[in-house]
């Protein structure tokens, strides 16, 4: 899969299937403001959140625009 990195350079780490989609839905504010804890790294704190949740996703992209997904689930517990 490849992502058009031009987009990503311009500011933004949406692109503009993503944009047309949170637009479509009415997303577009809560997308803009959660994009602020999109990051490349993870502090302490946010490693120990993820450590502590049932099921998360992941996602990087490298230089040449190849996406990648990573998720990571416990067994489910029944009494």
């Amino acid at each position: 899969m490849n992502i058009n990195t031009q987009e990503t350079m311009t500011g933004s780490i949406f692109h503009s299937g993503e944009k047309f989609v949170q637009e479509l839905s009415g997303e577009k504010f809560i997308a803009q403001r959660n994009s602020g804890i999109i990051s490349d790294t993870l502090n302490a704190g946010e490693a120990i959140f993820i450590r502590s949740q049932k099921f998360f996703f992941a996602s990087s992209m490298d230089s040449r625009g190849n996406a990648m997904g990573l998720g990571s689930g416990r067994p489910a517990r029944f009494s």
